[in-house]
């Protein structure tokens, strides 16, 4: 039967016996006039990692209070599709940032491939 009574598989990484909780850590930085946004791996805030094929990506996720910051995108796919003018901390915004922290988890040197 189906049940998530315990929530076991949500917000988890599947690729070792460790289970690392994703998540983001949004933090306002108020003396300086910003808040931003970056995915957590086992409460480990990740602002840059090496994807698949070797190229250094940097998280920038960042809202400045007096202009926006267009460069907040960098290239990253999961964040396609937000405005992040209007969206800059909402739910989708939070989502994104979970399913970027399940793709970083994937180059995790504790990652193993699931075999079929």
């Amino acid at each position: 039967m189906f049940t998530q009574k315990h929530r076991y598989n949500i917000q988890k990484c599947d690729g070792c016996e460790k289970r690392c909780e994703l998540g983001y850590d949004f933090k306002e930085k108020t003396f300086w006039s910003y808040a931003e946004m970056h995915p957590t791996i086992a409460g480990q805030c990740i602002d840059n990692y090496i994807n698949p094929d070797g190229e250094a990506v940097v998280i920038f996720s960042r809202q400045q209070s007096r202009e926006f910051n267009e460069r907040a995108f960098n290239n990253i796919s999961e964040y396609n599709g937000l405005d992040f003018k209007r969206d800059f901390g909402s739910a989708q915004h939070r989502i994104a940032t979970i399913k970027l922290a399940r793709n970083i988890a994937k180059c995790c040197d504790n990652y193993r491939s699931k075999q079929l």
